[in-house]
C-alpha cells in the first residue's frame, strides 16, 4: 500500500504536501494513506491568484465538517496544481457520494496514489463534488 506523507515529505514519489487546514484526521506519524482521500482536484497552468481564491473557498466550505485539505505539489509536472481533501473515514464518504451521483474517472495510477477517491480536472466536476460532499456531511454517511 502506498503511503502519502505530509509536511515537506514526499508522497507518490515526487510530490510535496502542504497542509491547508487542520490535518487532525492525519495519523500522528504524519502520513495520508490512499484510503483517506475524499477527492483530489488537479488543474493545469493554474494562476496563483485564482488558485489561492479556490483554496480559500474550499477551506471556508469544508473545514467545519472535519475534513482536512492539503496542497499536493508534483515536481514531475510543475505546471499541474493539485489540492486534496482527506478524512479518516474517506472510504465511507466516497461510497456515500457515489449514491449521490458523484463518481470520478479512475485509472490505475490514481487508485495507487489516492485510493478510490475521485480525481477531478474540471471546475464543474469540482462544484458537483462539493455539493454532493456537503450533502453527505450534513446528512451523515
Amino acid at each position: 500500500m502506498q503511503v502519502n506523507k505530509v509536511l515537506n515529505f514526499t508522497y507518490a514519489g515526487n510530490s510535496i504536501v502542504k497542509p491547508v487546514c487542520g490535518l487532525n484526521a492525519v495519523p500522528q506519524e504524519g502520513v495520508i494513506h490512499p484510503h483517506e482521500f475524499v477527492f483530489v482536484y488537479q488543474e493545469q497552468d493554474a494562476q496563483e491568484r485564482r488558485w489561492q481564491h479556490l483554496t480559500q473557498s474550499l477551506r471556508e466550505r469544508l473545514c467545519h465538517y472535519g475534513l482536512e485539505m492539503a496542497i499536493l505539489d508534483n515536481h514531475q509536472e510543475p505546471r499541474q496544481s493539485s489540492i486534496a481533501v482527506v478524512h479518516k473515514d474517506a472510504y465511507l464518504i466516497v461510497q456515500s457520494m457515489a449514491y449521490e451521483g458523484v463518481v470520478g474517472e479512475f485509472n490505475l495510477q490514481h487508485i495507487l496514489e489516492f485510493g478510490f477517491a475521485p480525481v477531478l480536472t474540471r471546475q464543474i466536476d469540482l462544484l458537483r463534488t462539493l455539493n454532493g460532499l456537503e450533502y453527505v456531511m450534513k446528512t451523515g454517511y
